[in-house]
């Protein structure tokens, strides 16, 4: 969803915006919103915005993602 030379934005024709919501959508259920301290809850909600506002550039998958 970045706006890149050459490139669209919010492709929907590839699922970018299903996939950028997927994402979104794990950071959210992912966290134990009610167990984080207030840097923890600042911390992860900027992370869900981040990723959110900048189509995932701002943070690769492997960051937010961790292969376990």
């Amino acid at each position: 969803m970045t706006k890149q030379a050459g490139g669209g934005f919010a492709d929907v024709t590839t699922d970018e915006i299903d996939r950028y919501l997927t994402d979104v959508r794990k950071l959210v259920t992912g966290a134990e919103w009610g167990r984080l301290d207030r840097d923890e809850f600042a911390r992860q909600a900027a992370t869900v915005f981040a990723y959110l506002n900048t189509g995932g550039s701002a943070l690769s998958c492997r960051e937010l993602f961790p292969v376990a």
